[in-house]
């Protein structure tokens, strides 16, 4: 009787895996799931003060503890550069691939994979704009970005940004900043919500 049970079981397993309608439902619930996560993630990431800060450029207010001027002006870019440009491009290419589906005795699951950066790559994306080989990024997401103390907004011709110019005052600290990191980490929860497993047949 056991193994006639199981025959069965196996049986409507096989009908139901060449069912396309119900592939295609599993697809549609599955990148549904997806593309609430990363707009989520998006949203985040657009709506940080981080990002609208370096966004504005030169003339942003700061919300991030500097005695005057802005975070853009602190790291020091460019009049004309779009610190962020190369981090947003990188989340709205987010995608899922949703791989063939596998029968194990009574179930039928799929798996799927993201083109999520690493952060290393991430990384690569935010470079120092004085420093060759290191990013802005890491530095503020880790021990933080140096000579805090020795940044005065002074506006001057010799400032890559306009904004800021480093002073001879006594004392160091560092600017550090959760930026990056918990919105993937947090995204990366979202999307492992997503049930892969569809059918389970008892």
């Amino acid at each position: 009787m056991k193994r006639s049970s199981l025959n069965l079981k196996n049986e409507i397993n096989k009908k139901l895996s060449k069912d396309k309608r119900l592939e295609s439902g599993v697809y549609i619930l599955a990148r549904d799931a997806f593309n609430k996560a990363k707009q989520k993630l998006l949203n985040t990431f657009l709506e940080h003060p981080v990002t609208k800060e370096l966004k504005e450029g030169a003339s942003a207010s700061s919300s991030h503890g500097l005695p005057s001027g802005n975070l853009f002006g602190f790291i020091g870019f460019e009049n004309n550069a779009d610190p962020v440009s190369q981090l947003e491009k990188s989340l709205r290419s987010l995608d899922i691939n949703i791989f063939r589906k596998r029968s194990v005795q009574s179930q039928i699951s799929w798996s799927f994979k993201i083109n999520l950066p690493t952060m290393e790559e991430f990384y690569s994306m935010a470079p120092m704009p004085w420093a060759q080989g290191m990013s802005w990024l890491r530095e503020m997401e880790g021990k933080g970005i140096p000579n805090l103390a020795q940044y005065m907004n002074v506006e001057s011709e010799h400032s890559r940004s306009t904004a800021g110019i480093e002073t001879s005052r006594e004392g160091s600290s560092y600017l550090k900043i959760a930026y990056i990191k918990p919105m993937i980490q947090q995204f990366k929860e979202d999307v492992n919500k997503i049930q892969t497993r569809i059918i389970s047949i008892k």
